[in-house]
């Protein structure tokens, strides 16, 4: 049994940047649903709540947090090679191929 898996991902705006960003993370949770691995995640535009981007200590975007399981990890900036994030988000099985 896998532990449930919570992603947020800070972005600055609807620019191209954080599209892909959205799309990368969409794609990792689709690949993990399907491994049958619980996955919940949100999408926290830092332009509309600069509260909690301050509070999580966020600098530039974009940025994914694996808020759990705990510990807390992070990938900074490009989030499209696979083999990357799923090492750096420490995720179950190996990553598709890029």
């Amino acid at each position: 049994m896998h532990p449930e898996y919570h992603f947020r991902l800070f972005i600055a705006g609807q620019t191209h940047t954080a599209r892909r960003a959205m799309d990368h993370l969409h794609d990792y949770v689709r690949l993990l649903e399907a491994r049958g691995i619980p996955v919940s995640m949100e999408v926290v535009d830092i332009l509309e709540d600069l509260q909690v981007a301050e509070t999580e200590r966020i600098l530039v975007t974009p940025v994914l947090i694996r808020k759990r399981p705990e510990p807390e990890l992070r990938v900074v900036g490009d989030l499209s090679v696979k083999a990357r994030v799923f090492c750096a988000m420490e995720l179950p099985g190996e990553a598709p191929g890029d």
